[in-house]
């Protein structure tokens, strides 16, 4: 009895389950469905709860994602993935009962919207290999794409370019200069503007983006050039991706057997100044930059150049031109290979001598010049000569000698006259082009430590000056300086050598009484008298009655003032007379004229 009830409720049990039944209607098998796209998941039942579990698979079957849970309805809205699958599958089941199931009959294809081709996994791209190109297919995009990059997996996400593309027949495509950010696990993302929800697409697989290879690159000296000995020229390269900071610069002068430094460390900024090119003439020189701190990598000038000795050419004067004192001319040279510093000299006495013009003076050009002002000097024997301030041993000199016409020379007194003080005399000088003719004279009593004005600024075009009278300063170590005026820096001339002058001639004039005077006994009257060049401050003042045969003192010694007062005593007479004589010398006088 007891196996007929329990047979009675497998029997029941199994028709209740048999009568409960899911049905997938789409996609049942067989459709193509595109991704991102909005489709319809349907099926009927019979018998379940009437709440439902949806699932996909795009691995036919081997795994399922889950679209719904616990869904109430015979029908579900369905945005279809991204993804591209030729082995995709919808299944139904009963929430309650999972027994109750039923997925599509055969496989349908999901076709995607957005599909990276390129890098998709397992490609290497090298850092400053110029530019990747990005591939990618797109179906109903909106032709506005969002290209992004991760370098560790995916964790987050560096912006490439967002930006409008022209599709060819559904194909994009983007140039992409690889970013110095080496890695082993980079992805690329692309994202439709229009629909960033869904039309969305990964690499595949991670690829490489490697490390860039480290380069230099000798941009000069390169091949054929020629440096020359003492110079300074550039070494400029051109670099990327370096260990550091630093290159290491040599040279040779055997085509590369050996290598010396020109320096061992050095800020890569592609340019170095190599001063002062070691004097090793050689047509068999390189140059090579390294990287400081890894010497393997470096690279070498791709042909020999030069280093040569540099030459001058002086080419004005050079030889029998005839050139005049103050005047400006341009002393002209050509060079090859030196400095761009140069010294120049002159020598009055065919290079015995030489004076310098400038030191370290700067040219650049080719053919160069500098601005004479030829000195107030008489020579037939001067050269020029040019020497490279860098390398004293290339130099050149005038071929032959040339004149110098001075612009202005004192002729008179020109040394060893004798010139008396108080007296007249004729200063002369001969001048050349370009005077002004305005004139300062002065005179030396000391060899020339100082000077005193005769004249100044004053217009003379005879070249000569009255002096009148030369200055009663006695000396033997006297001096005529004459210059112009308006060129004083040049145009200036001393006696060749020292003249002297003497004391002048002491003079005393009596004015008053002269002579046809009438002078009362008793009477106050001033004597009065002019002196020149005395050599006392006194003087001793006389009077005679009898026409200078006898004198009387009216003052011995009186201050030479010029004027005396006296009262004249009671000796009349017609034939009176006074003298003024110096003081101590009695052979100065002078005495009234009548």
């Amino acid at each position: 009895m007891k196996k007929f009830i329990f047979l009675v409720i497998i029997f029941v049990s199994l028709s209740s389950l048999f009568s409960q039944t899911i049905t997938v209607i789409s996609p049942n098998g067989g459709e193509t469905w595109a991704g991102c796209s909005s489709k319809t998941i349907t099926w009927t039942h019979s018998g379940t709860s009437g709440f439902f579990n949806v699932e996909y698979s795009s691995n036919n079957g081997a795994t399922w994602a889950s679209l719904a849970n616990n869904y109430s309805g015979t029908s579900i809205a369905w945005t279809v993935p991204n993804i591209s699958s030729s082995q995709a599958l919808v299944r139904v089941y009963d929430f309650a009962n999972n027994l109750i199931i039923d997925q599509s009959n055969a496989t349908f294809t999901i076709t995607p919207s957005l599909i990276i081709t390129q890098p998709n996994g397992g490609e290497v791209w090298q850092v400053a290999t110029g530019t990747k190109t990005i591939t990618w297919n797109g179906f109903g995009t909106s032709n506005s794409f969002l290209l992004e990059y991760s370098v560790n997996g995916g964790s987050s996400w560096s912006t490439i370019t967002s930006a409008t593309f022209t599709p060819t027949s559904n194909s994009y495509s983007y140039n992409w200069t690889i970013p110095n950010n080496p890695s082993n696990f980079c992805l690329l993302r692309i994202t439709d503007n229009g629909s960033p929800a869904c039309k969305t697409d990964v690499s595949n697989n991670v690829f490489q983006i490697a490390a860039p290879t480290p380069v230099i690159n000798v941009i000069t000296p390169n091949g054929g050039n020629t440096l020359y000995v003492n110079q300074s020229n550039n070494v400029t390269w051109s670099s990327a991706y370096l260990s550091g900071s630093f290159v290491k610069i040599e040279y040779s002068i055997n085509n590369g057997s050996t290598w010396n430094t020109i320096i061992n460390s050095t800020n890569n900024v592609g340019s170095y100044v190599w001063s002062n090119i070691p004097n090793t003439p050689s047509n068999s020189c390189l140059i090579k930059v390294s990287d400081a701190g890894n010497l393997s990598t470096y690279d070498v000038s791709d042909a020999v150049f030069n280093i040569a000795l540099g030459s001058l050419n002086a080419t004005y004067p050079n030889g029998g031109e005839s050139v005049n004192g103050c005047q400006n001319y341009n002393i002209l040279w050509s060079r090859t290979g030196t400095s761009n510093y140069f010294n120049l000299d002159y020598t009055l006495d065919n290079g015995i001598t030489w004076s310098s013009l400038a030191t370290n003076y700067y040219q650049t050009a080719t053919n160069c010049s500098f601005a004479w002002t030829v000195p107030n000097v008489s020579s037939n024997q001067a050269r020029v000569r040019v020497t490279d301030f860098n390398n004293g041993v290339i130099l050149d000199s005038s071929d032959a000698v040339f004149t110098i016409n001075p612009a202005l020379v004192v002729t008179s007194p020109n040394g060893a006259e004798t010139w008396q003080g108080g007296v007249s005399k004729l200063i002369t000088w001969t001048q050349g082009l370009g005077a002004s003719n305005y004139w300062t004279i002065q005179y030396s009593t000391n060899s020339g430590n100082t000077w005193t004005t005769i004249v100044n600024n004053t217009y003379i075009t005879t070249g000569q000056y009255t002096w009148n009278p030369v200055a009663n300063v006695p000396s033997t170590d006297c001096l005529i300086r004459i210059y112009d005026y308006q060129n004083s820096a040049c145009r200036t001339d001393i006696s060749n050598n020292l003249f002297t002058i003497t004391p002048a001639t002491p003079v005393i004039t009596v004015s008053n009484p002269n002579g046809g005077n009438l002078f009362y006994v008793g009477t106050s009257y001033n004597i009065t008298w002019s002196s020149q060049y005395l050599t006392s401050s006194f003087v001793k003042l006389e009077y005679s009655t009898d026409n200078g045969s006898n004198w009387i003192s009216i003052a011995s010694s009186t201050n030479n003032d010029g004027t005396e007062a006296w009262v004249t005593p009671n000796t009349p007479s017609a034939n009176c007379l006074v003298r003024v004589s110096e003081f101590g010398n009695p052979t100065c006088f002078d005495q009234s004229n009548a």
